[in-house]
């Protein structure tokens, strides 16, 4: 079902969509910057909680957007700086994570989160598209529109997210689909598939990340998979597939001809270092046809500079986003124009309006796809943070028609950075507005509505596309015919008047 959130992994090494709304557990969703603090001081040898706080204090009180104000700043500061000097949390691994997380979400950030080291690791091997598994796409459907039920005042916590994600027969973990010549795929796993058992045990009332850790293990081991499988009479059996684990190269960005000169790009993700490389090589297969398609549905977002690199293959001119980051005791703002060669970054203190900062250099990457050719993207409630500012800045550039459902409205990003002992924080740091527009809490709004019933084989959203591509196609048509039409007439006119003139000078 194409609501939830789609979790790409070489061996099901992601985590569960819900993660992606909150941002607790995974670095990759969402709009991220990265911290580089090599020459950072000695760090102990040993774990030592007390510094492990302090350096992470220090992060947050010096980064985050919501203490900009220096009044705001002062009085957190005071209740949290010393706040488990003495009561024996920061003696322990566990109790001094928990301290960091309870500083950090007193900041009350829906996309802040810390990550341990075994959170951590998993953060790192989503950047690497190259992983050892079984190589599906999965998902777990109705996830999102669960999340948007909760309430908002106050912010769900950790534990009522992660309960979203406990899995019963209403709450389904489903294959969608299997890497071409991965283990899953040859092995016999298909799409639709519902995985009901991991080596013999049931995964009724477990959570999906512990599913997924289930499935993970060793290069060459074997893990049994059973599924619940229906068939195109209706009928529903259960299979046992044994998938011989391997590594796995996962791919980011799919393409296909949809036929009649509709060429279709779905990106999971901007999180894979090969996402970039990925997009420019569909994008190149696409550019001679006649409309494209870009589905970013269930795409939870990630690096940055990964969007700034795919906005320039698609969009020839006009505001990338406006940024507004935090900045010493105040707020800046940053925006990237996007030129038919160079990229120009303009910056104000927002405290020093008339001092401004101009910064134009060669743009990442070129233009891909013609300026005319027309495009539609597809969104819906999953589509996230980086994905959102790609849809968003070419609707307010008016360079693509937007399909589906209202996106997640998730227009805050943050900085990762790294801590001692293999952990990070990420700290929400700045507010991105999509070609200008300001998205929190709203998203993009799609210029044609669709929605996707409970039929996994029927994908209304993407019928809908085509035929917007189409009837864009045909305008486009219709517009170049009435051009070539006039321009023949004027020629014609043009050439007669010539003829007569020079038949009577």
């Amino acid at each position: 079902m194409n609501t939830s959130r789609k979790i790409v992994l070489g061996l099901l090494v992601s985590l569960v969509a819900v993660f992606a709304l909150m941002g607790p557990l995974t670095g990759g969703n969402g709009v991220f910057s990265y911290l580089n603090l090599n020459g950072a001081s000695q760090v102990p040898t040993k774990f030592d909680g007390p510094y492990l706080y302090k350096v992470a204090f220090k992060r947050v009180n010096d980064m985050a957007k919501p203490l900009a104000d220096p009044v705001v700043r002062a009085k957190w500061a005071a209740e949290w700086e010393h706040k488990f000097d003495t009561d024996g949390s920061l003696t322990t691994e566990e109790g001094t994570d928990r301290a960091i997380t309870l500083m950090l979400n007193s900041l009350n950030q829906r996309f802040d989160h810390y990550s341990p080291p075994a959170r951590f690791q998993a953060e790192r091997e989503m950047e690497d598209a190259s992983l050892v598994g079984i190589g599906v796409t999965i998902s777990t459907p109705g996830i999102y529109e669960k999340f948007r039920r909760l309430p908002k005042t106050p912010e769900p916590t950790e534990a009522q997210a992660k309960e979203l994600t406990r899995l019963d027969e209403n709450s389904p973990l489903n294959i969608e689909g299997t890497i071409d010549d991965g283990p899953a795929f040859k092995a016999g796993l298909l799409a639709g598939d519902r995985i009901i058992a991991v080596d013999g045990k049931s995964v009724n009332g477990m959570f999906a990340d512990e599913v997924i850790k289930s499935i993970k293990g060793e290069v060459g081991t074997n893990v049994v998979i059973k599924v619940s499988r229906k068939a195109a009479d209706g009928t529903v059996s259960e299979v046992e597939i044994t998938v011989v684990r391997a590594k796995v190269i996962v791919p980011v960005v799919h393409f296909k001809d949809l036929g009649n000169g509709t060429a279709y790009v779905k990106l999971d993700n901007f999180i894979s270092d090969f996402a970039v490389s990925e997009m420019a090589a569909a994008l190149n297969k696409a550019k001679g046809m006649k409309g494209l398609i870009v589905d970013l549905r269930g795409n939870g977002g990630g690096n940055l500079a990964y969007l700034e690199a795919i906005s320039q293959q698609l969009l020839k001119e006009g505001t990338m986003m406006v940024l507004e980051q935090r900045n010493g005791d105040g707020l800046f703002e940053k925006r990237q124009v996007i030129q038919p060669r160079v990229l120009l970054t303009t910056g104000v203190d927002m405290t020093k309006p008339d001092d401004v900062q101009y910064q134009v250099v060669e743009r990442d990457a070129d233009l891909i796809i013609p300026a005319e050719m027309p495009i539609v993207v597809l969104v819906n409630h999953g589509s996230a943070s980086a994905s959102e500012l790609l849809s968003g800045l070419l609707q307010a550039n008016n360079r693509a028609t937007i399909v589906g459902v209202p996106t997640l409205g998730k227009g805050v990003g943050q900085t990762v950075v790294p801590l001692p002992f293999g952990r990070s924080i990420a700290i929400t740091t700045f507010e991105f507005l999509p070609g200008g527009a300001r998205m929190d809490f709203v998203g993009v709004l799609p210029d044609v509505d669709a929605v996707n019933d409970d039929d996994p084989k029927v994908d209304e959203q993407l019928e809908a596309g085509k035929s917007e591509i189409q009837r864009l196609v045909a305008a486009l048509d219709a517009a170049n015919k009435k051009r070539a039409d006039v321009l023949k007439k004027n020629d014609e006119f043009f050439r007669k008047w010539l003829e007569e003139r020079n038949a009577n000078p």
